[in-house]
């Protein structure tokens, strides 16, 4: 004779309270009658929702979503809490199958058992498949994120190594070599462990630098200062050029520092080669550190600023960024013209051309656009990149993006490297959020105002270093930290003014066409370098023009570079008060000429300019 416990078993069907407690924990037990039991099961999960529910709405949505999705311990919380579900609801689906099941009494139990064994594998199956699904795009977040801000993660990438067109000779240094064994001259330590690392700067507010680092091979050739004022929400682009000579190396850096006498004596694009190459020199308990280490503080220390952070990119592998976000509308300024590009895709150098106007870039397009060099100038790349990096950070669209979630994934875990930590990186992105790009400031740290060309100060010590080519820059470093300072202080036009000057890049002869010495000539010279032109009074005929009775300047452009260089003849047209004539002469080297009549105003470049 049945008890009245066991009515319900053979009312409900197990099957049907595995699956309502599969949808819901509890809620088979529920069905079975077992309220109770159903309430053991349901109110924890459901508190559990609860609160989880009003931390995101607390936070909003946003900033919940940047948080679960950027930071490892919360990404950790999400892979313990799938885990919990996923055990919680199979208790819950086991019970309700267990106190649901067909007594042994009933007369076609056995069959009931077997339909409704059945339906609990698959309930089973589904429960663990879907929460595998969950999971798996989690644990992978999870594992690039990981990956991305752990300096020494080498998954998937390939360690650099210089290529075969990278030619590298060891710095020397400006003061006694160390000997081995020793820390610098002078000293006597054993330097077996190496130095002893200074903690670099964390950010807690207030301005934040971030250094972009663009890899290529063994060399650094993009390197830009992303400098963020998080009250007025600017933010400022500072370019370095790869082939800027004399960076300062920082008392903090020690042996290294002592070494080479406070100065770098190579190229800025080598340090980090050369830095994890030199354990006894610098600090750092790995290669990558020691690298990055040097990178943040001798770029830090010579433009004044705390470099908060880096992130590094791999050139090459740009290409596949680009691809994966759907490509990039870029806004191309300056046509340009490369006879001999270096393609990466089989076909070696190819003749590259890109005319002004809006452009869709696909990977490879915009890997072109934002490498070449030859036929331009190195700032007219870095240029460039800042102009694909806005175009890039005003054309993400997430919700597009989650649908390449493990591209993307592989994508940062294979090429993106930064010591920002990862509980950072939410309140970061929120700020990268707020800033609004197409306002930036862009400040080049080209020559002549922040550097000078080794071919114009030859006996300079810091161009003689073997591998040190003609080209190299020698920074004025009074002056980068000058500008790096005022950076959002100073009118973005002017700023705006001096980085068009460098990217068109005009070559300007001043002439004296007065009887008078070529002093004011020579002032006038100056300050247009100052301003940014490559400007000179050439030595032929001793700088004197044709006739030396020119009463007013004269201005004349020629070969069509009017066209081609309009914010410069704009500039020397407000800076000396005249229109300018166009010309055409092929045996005229120079864009523009300006001759200095008696009227010219004499003017003068700032005193330690």
């Amino acid at each position: 004779m049945q008890t009245p416990n066991e009515a319900p078993r053979v009312r409900h069907s197990a099957f049907a309270a595995a699956f309502f407690s599969f949808l819901l924990p509890g809620l088979g037990q529920i069905y079975a009658g077992r309220w109770r039991r159903g309430a053991f099961f349901m109110v924890p999960w459901l508190v559990a929702v609860a609160l989880i529910a009003g931390q995101a709405f607390s936070m909003g949505l946003k900033d919940f979503g940047l948080q679960l999705g950027l930071d490892t311990t919360w990404l950790q919380y999400l892979l313990g809490g799938i885990a919990i579900d996923l055990i919680w609801r199979l208790i819950s689906v086991l019970d309700a199958f267990w106190i649901s099941r067909a007594p042994a009494s009933v007369q076609d139990a056995p069959l009931r058992r077997l339909g409704s064994g059945v339906g609990l594998l698959a309930i089973i199956g589904v429960l663990l498949g879907s929460h595998a699904t969950i999971a798996a795009p989690a644990y992978h977040q999870y594992d690039a994120v990981r990956c991305a801000t752990d300096t020494d993660c080498t998954d998937g990438q390939v360690d650099a190594t210089p290529g075969p067109d990278e030619s590298f000779e060891p710095p020397p240094s400006l003061v006694v070599p160390v000997a081995e064994g020793t820390n610098g001259p002078g000293g006597t330590s054993d330097m077996s462990q190496g130095p002893t690392p200074t903690p670099l700067p964390e950010w807690t507010g207030g301005r934040l630098n971030v250094l972009l680092v663009g890899t290529n091979g063994a060399l650094t050739d993009t390197l830009i200062v992303v400098s963020i004022d998080p009250d007025t929400k600017q933010v400022a682009f500072i370019g370095i050029p790869r082939d800027t000579i004399g960076f300062t190396v920082p008392s903090s850096l020690g042996a290294a520092s002592r070494y080479y006498g406070g100065v770098f004596p190579a190229r800025v694009n080598q340090i980090f080669y050369y830095a994890r190459a030199q354990p006894n020199l610098f600090p750092g308990d790995s290669d990558r550190k020691r690298g990055y280490g040097a990178l943040k503080e001798m770029i830090g220390a010579t433009l004044g600023l705390d470099i908060n952070y880096y992130l590094q990119v791999d050139m090459d592998s740009f290409r596949d960024v680009i691809d994966t976000l759907g490509g990039a509308i870029v806004d191309v300024q300056l046509p340009v013209y490369d006879s001999r590009y270096a393609s990466n895709d089989g076909r070696g150098a190819i003749k590259l051309y890109i005319p002004p106007g809006i452009h869709y870039m696909d990977g490879a397009q915009a890997l072109a656009y934002s490498r070449s060099r030859h036929s331009s100038s190195d700032f007219d790349r870095s240029s460039r990149q800042m102009r694909m990096i806005t175009a890039l950070r005003n054309q993400i669209d997430i919700p597009n993006l989650l649908g390449d979630i493990g591209q993307i994934q592989d994508i940062i875990k294979k090429d993106i490297r930064t010591d920002v930590p990862s509980n950072k990186l939410p309140q970061l992105a929120q700020l990268a959020q707020s800033i609004d790009i197409d306002k930036r400031i862009s400040l080049q740290l080209t020559p002549p105002k922040f550097s000078t060309q080794c071919s114009q100060i030859p006996s300079n010590a810091l161009c003689k270093p073997a591998g040190n080519s003609p080209y190299g820059l020698i920074a004025n470093v009074a002056a980068i930290r000058k500008a790096v300072k005022n950076v959002f202080s100073t009118d973005p036009k002017t700023i705006e003014q001096e980085q068009a000057l460098n990217d068109e890049a005009a070559v300007v002869q001043v002439l004296n066409g007065t009887t008078s010495s070529n002093q004011r000539t020579t002032n006038i010279s100056d300050y247009l370098d100052y301003l940014g032109f490559d400007s000179s009074v050439p030595p032929v005929n001793a700088g004197k023009a044709d006739r030396d009775d020119y009463a007013q300047t004269v201005i004349t452009v020629y070969n069509g570079a009017a066209e081609d260089m309009p914010t410069s003849v704009q500039v020397l047209e407000d800076e000396l008060g005249v229109k300018a004539v166009t010309e055409d002469d092929p045996n005229q080297k120079a864009n523009i000429v300006v001759i200095v009549g008696s009227d010219t105003p004499n003017k003068r470049a700032p005193v330690g300019s």
